[in-house]
């Protein structure tokens, strides 16, 4: 959260200061997790507490970085206001560069608007108000507007608004580049999925071919993209290379439970494959249970109930009635024998979908999520059993140039 008002221009005295300092410097050499989010959170509790502005700027910049990297963006949309609303009250003591400065927030606000977008308790008003304040900070510091286009780009594939996709499609690409622009390999993986919003299979699989070629990476990519490529290669009939993006993603992905969204695309693979125990114990490791109330909801939960529904009903189409599954006992239907219902358990992921998608729907003024209901309801005539063969060669091998937008 944001935390209470502390009170305005008083300091801690120095034992409770360094009592804050300490709790944020135990947070900072914490692998990012939840835990790591809620040290900090009281880090900014204390310093509000005894009304040390400096301090809960300091620990607030903490909150923000951990809940980005720990999957609990939203937790750093509150924490981001304040700083930013004391930075411009009193720029000269919040200056504009370093740590703590207005540069920092500007690059961190890039963290929120994206966190704002996958989460659909933000209106969709507060979410273009958000994007046309980004972008006159970046114009007043001297910077493009390209990674605003970008984050336009991304809600308006979100919405499933096609023509607004492409004309906000042609001003990002000839848009210039910055300090504040995403890398070359995450703006090109924004490529990709461009053309796989556009149902252009073909042209995301060429689009991608230096990222799958090694030529393009980065601390995301190739590990987003060989996730999102898996069901454009399905419906392209190229199972091979989607088995070797599904090889080498899978490494990646399933090593770190936050990344809900990956597994729910490798999930989503692998019932399309016939190879249901592997996605069994996806479902298993990133079942986002137990979640946080304030980021429960997002984008990428849907993505995984609706791959866990389908999951399910390829399980009832063998003939299955029941599995066994290690669930947390917060799951809403945990059984604490861990034997489940299949049909059940379809129908629970199906109707967490189904509210999610109305709550998105709502917000965004469109239907794109009922589509994306009503397309996984009909993958049945992708299925195509495949055997997980390791790679002949290092890549996949697309073709060697990538599609000119």
């Amino acid at each position: 959260s944001g935390g209470s008002r502390p009170r305005e221009g008083t300091t801690m005295d120095d034992g409770k200061a360094n009592r804050v300092r300490e709790i944020i410097d135990r947070a900072e050499a914490m692998e990012h997790c939840a835990e790591q989010v809620r040290l900090a959170e009281e880090a900014v509790r204390l310093a509000d507490l005894h009304g040390d502005i400096d301090l809960g700027f300091e620990a607030r910049h903490v909150v923000i970085s951990a809940a980005i990297f720990s999957g609990q963006d939203e937790r750093a949309i509150a924490p981001f206001t304040w700083c930013l609303a004391q930075s411009d009250r009193d720029p000269e003591r919040f200056p504009g560069t370093g740590f703590a400065g207005r540069h920092s927030l500007i690059w961190k606000y890039k963290w929120i608007v994206g966190a704002a977008e996958d989460w659909p308790r933000i209106s969709l008003d507060r979410l273009h108000a958000m994007m046309d304040d980004m972008e006159r900070r970046h114009r007043e510091h001297g910077f493009s507007d390209r990674s605003t286009l970008k984050h336009r780009l991304s809600t308006a594939i979100l919405r499933g608004d096609e023509q607004e996709g492409r004309a906000t499609f042609r001003k990002w690409r000839v848009s210039s580049r910055d300090a504040l622009s995403d890398c070359i390999a995450c703006d090109h993986n924004q490529e990709v999925a461009y053309w796989t919003f556009l149902g252009e299979d073909e042209r995301a699989w060429e689009t991608a071919a230096p990222i799958i070629n090694g030529l393009l990476s980065c601390a995301t990519v190739p590990r987003l993209s060989y996730a999102q490529l898996l069901l454009p290669l399905v419906r392209l009939g190229r199972l091979g290379e989607a088995v070797q993006c599904h090889l080498k993603g899978f490494r990646l992905s399933a090593r770190n439970p936050r990344w809900t969204k990956d597994a729910a695309q490798h999930m989503l693979f692998l019932g399309l494959t016939g190879h249901h125990t592997k996605a069994l114990r996806l479902l298993e490791s990133h079942l986002p249970f137990p979640h946080d109330p304030i980021t429960a909801d997002r984008a990428d939960h849907f993505e995984f109930f609706l791959s866990a529904r389908f999951l399910m009903e390829r399980l009832t189409e063998e003939r299955k009635k029941t599995i066994r599954l290690r669930l947390p006992e917060c799951f809403p239907v945990h059984q604490p024998e861990g034997k489940y219902v299949i049909r059940e358990l379809e129908e629970w992921f199906a109707s967490e979908a189904s509210r999610i998608a109305a709550r998105f729907d709502e917000r965004n003024r469109s239907d794109a999520f009922a589509r994306r209901i009503e397309a996984n309801l009909n993958l049945a005539d992708l299925v195509s059993p495949y055997p997980l063969r390791a790679p002949r060669s290092r890549r996949p091998s697309p073709p060697p140039d990538s599609v000119d937008a």
